[in-house]
């Protein structure tokens, strides 16, 4: 039985490394996010006089980069509550094992 709550703790630990992992990457993320939003409000403002395709081009482009950030976090987002939602089930798992192993 000593093998099952080991392999259940092994388990547990991998899923909270994935889950900090994975919030890692979130933050990576709304960082970027950030900064994208930020240069493309710089570049926005700059837009005065005769068209600049330049200008435009990179506006284009970081509209576009901005949209796939924003795909990304919400595909992460979606990950981080499954494997909180995991992470819970195991430590109930756990928790249930080490409350029937207690003398009553």
């Amino acid at each position: 039985m000593a093998g099952g709550g080991d392999d259940l703790n092994q388990r547990h630990r991998a899923q909270l490394t994935e889950l900090k992992n994975a919030n890692a990457v979130l933050h990576d993320l709304a960082w970027e996010i950030e900064e994208v939003e930020q240069r493309l409000q710089s570049l926005i403002s700059q837009r005065e006089g005769p068209t600049d395709i330049f200008l435009e081009r990179e506006i284009n482009e970081l509209q576009r980069r901005h949209v796939a950030l924003e795909d990304q976090m919400l595909h992460q987002m979606l990950r981080a509550d499954e494997l909180a939602a995991e992470v819970e089930l195991v430590q109930q798992k756990l928790g249930q094992r080490t409350s029937s192993r207690r003398p009553h």
